[in-house]
């Protein structure tokens, strides 16, 4: 059997249960925006995603990002396969370096990685070459059954989609936030993501440039989000857009230095004036800044709670049932759902768990 054609016609997942499906033996290779995919079959079982153009085993490559070997060990392996030749997972088992239990889960994570990864391309052409290879997979060679593979890729599929709609618009920039600035992460991928993290990088680059997968990066900015520090920046608009935008800025900062000294001026006056009490008591103007105040007070708790109840649904697979469950998942403190009055808020979830509404209580 043969199967040649563009990916947005079949795409990878018919193509990976049509071969699993039939117990084929052979080869996928996927090419796009010029860089070449492989993907080794028997049995319809996944033995192999080592491109046989390069030298790196993508197994090798994979258990040292994970830090799974010390540096001595890595090395050692490095060492043995280029003077032998031997596979890498002979290798680890013959230096006892790990076992064949844990090798083979090594194998079927790092699988799961890159068919997810493979399952993102949306552009792009497939080839598969059926060979002439009967039979089970060899007793003691690594494997990775195609079906929970789709799966749990469908089910990473869905939790990315849910974060970048939290983060924000595809063509979104992340910035930081005060106290992203000062933040020190507990988790290393967190601090992976921060670091490229200016308000210009869009979330895609800031995931490039750090180095992790797609569902990982995307997952540690997503947690970045929710310690609140990172923000959505404003978008990048084309050359003519950002200078008239620069010039538009220069000249506000021009005006607010002329106009801070002639303000305070006006402030002294009004307050050395004897009808201070009058304008304070009478003039609406005051009162309608307050109220503002408290508005986009109320405006940020209300984005921060949205956010909150986002997250829970991504952890849980439906939204709460009150904002207490949020308490309780440790995602907000309970004075932000409540004041000394009782609760700031109404929430509802719609009848068919879609949806949810969120908004103040009068007088909240």
């Amino acid at each position: 059997m043969s199967l040649r054609g563009e990916l947005r016609e079949f795409e990878l997942p018919d193509i990976l249960q049509l071969i699993a499906s039939q117990k084929k033996a052979g080869w996928l290779k996927v090419i796009s925006r010029g860089t070449c995919h492989f993907v080794f079959f028997r049995d319809g079982k996944i033995t192999s995603t080592k491109n046989p153009a390069e030298e790196e085993d993508p197994l090798e490559q994979y258990i040292i990002r994970r830090g799974i070997l010390t540096t001595d060990q890595a090395d050692r392996l490095a060492a043995t396969r280029r003077k032998t030749g031997l596979d890498v997972h002979d290798i680890l088992q013959k230096e006892g370096m790990l076992g064949a239990e844990d090798i083979q889960e090594i194998f079927e994570t790092m699988v799961e990685h890159d068919i997810f990864e493979l399952m993102s391309i949306r552009s792009g052409t497939y080839e598969f070459e059926t060979e002439d290879r009967a039979g089970r997979v060899p007793e003691g060679a690594l494997y990775a059954e195609i079906g929970p593979i789709l799966m749990e890729a469908a089910r990473k599929a869905d939790e990315v989609g849910e974060m970048r709609r939290a983060l924000g618009p595809e063509d979104g920039v992340l910035a930081l936030t005060a106290v992203g600035r000062e933040a020190q992460p507990e988790y290393a991928d967190e601090g992976k993501v921060l670091a490229f993290v200016n308000g210009t990088r869009s979330i895609d680059a800031i995931i490039e440039e750090s180095g992790l997968d797609r569902y990982t990066g995307t997952r540690a900015l997503f947690d970045c989000a929710r310690h609140g520090w990172v923000k959505l920046g404003k978008r990048r608009g084309t050359a003519a857009q950002t200078a008239v935008e620069e010039e538009a800025e220069f000249d506000a900062r021009r005006t607010f230095r002329w106009a801070v000294p002639v303000f305070c001026l006006l402030l002294v006056t009004i307050l050395m004036s004897n009808d201070f009490r009058r304008f304070r008591r009478e003039d609406s103007l005051v009162g309608e800044y307050l109220q503002r105040a408290r508005q986009l007070d109320v405006s940020d708790r209300r984005e921060d709670l949205r956010m909150a109840v986002e997250v829970y649904r991504v952890r849980r697979g439906h939204y709460p049932e009150s904002l207490d469950a949020l308490v309780e998942d440790h995602l907000v403190r309970e004075a932000d759902i409540q004041g000394d009055g009782g609760v700031l808020w109404t929430y509802h979830v719609d009848p068919d768990g879609s949806g949810f509404l969120l908004y103040p209580r009068p007088g909240g």
